[in-house]
C-alpha cells in the first residue's frame, strides 16, 4: 500500500487512536486488532509500536483521561463531604450531597460517553474490565469511615459487616454506570 509520507508524520498518532476507538467499539478490546487499526489509520503495525508499547496501552490512552479524572473527583467528592461542618453530616445530608455528587458524575459521563462506553462494555482483557470495582473500594472505605467517625462523636448506628458494606457500594455503583 503506497502511504503519503506528509500524511504518515502529522496526525499519525491521532488517527491511530481515532481507528482504535472504532475497532475497539466494534469488536472490544479482545477481538480488536492492531493490524486492523494500523491499515484503517494507514501506518504500519510499528508504527503503532513506536507511539504505545502494546495494545492495552493504547486502549489506555484513549480511555484513561476520562476515567482516571472521573475517579479523581469521586476521591475528591469524599473528602469535600467530610470536610462539611458535622451538622451537615448527617445520614439526611449525605444522601443531599451524594444526589449533586452523582448527577455531576453522570454528566461527566455522557459527556466522555465513548470512553465510558469502551470501559463499561468493551474493556474485557484490561485492567479497565475492573474499573467499578475502584469505585467500590472508595465507597467501602468511606462508608467505613462515615460509621467510625459517626461513632467517635456520639452518633449512634447500626453494625455493618465488611461484606455488606461491599454488597451495598456495588450496588450503589452498578446501579448508575450499568444502563
Amino acid at each position: 500500500m503506497q502511504r503519503d509520507d506528509a500524511r504518515n508524520g502529522a496526525g499519525a498518532r491521532e488517527r491511530v487512536m481515532s481507528c482504535a476507538v472504532r475497532e475497539f467499539m466494534d469488536k472490544g478490546f479482545n477481538g480488536a486488532s492492531l493490524r486492523t487499526i494500523a491499515a484503517a489509520a494507514e501506518v504500519t503495525t510499528g508504527a503503532i509500536y513506536g507511539y504505545f508499547p502494546s495494545k492495552e496501552a493504547l486502549f489506555d490512552a484513549i480511555v484513561a483521561p476520562a476515567g482516571d479524572e472521573l475517579l479523581a473527583r469521586y476521591i475528591a467528592s469524599q473528602e469535600r463531604f467530610y470536610a462539611l461542618p458535622f451538622e451537615d453530616q448527617t445520614f439526611e445530608g449525605m444522601q443531599d450531597f451524594e444526589r449533586g455528587l452523582v448527577h455531576e458524575m453522570l454528566d461527566f459521563v455522557y459527556d466522555h460517553r465513548g470512553e465510558f462506553l469502551l470501559i463499561f462494555a468493551k474493556s474485557a482483557g484490561t485492567s479497565w474490565e475492573t474499573y467499578m470495582e475502584r469505585f467500590v473500594d472508595v465507597e467501602e472505605e468511606s462508608t467505613h469511615r462515615y460509621t467510625r467517625e459517626m461513632r467517635e462523636r456520639g452518633v449512634e448506628l447500626a453494625a455493618m459487616s465488611p461484606a455488606t458494606a461491599r454488597i451495598l457500594s456495588s450496588m450503589f455503583f452498578r446501579g448508575y454506570f450499568e444502563p
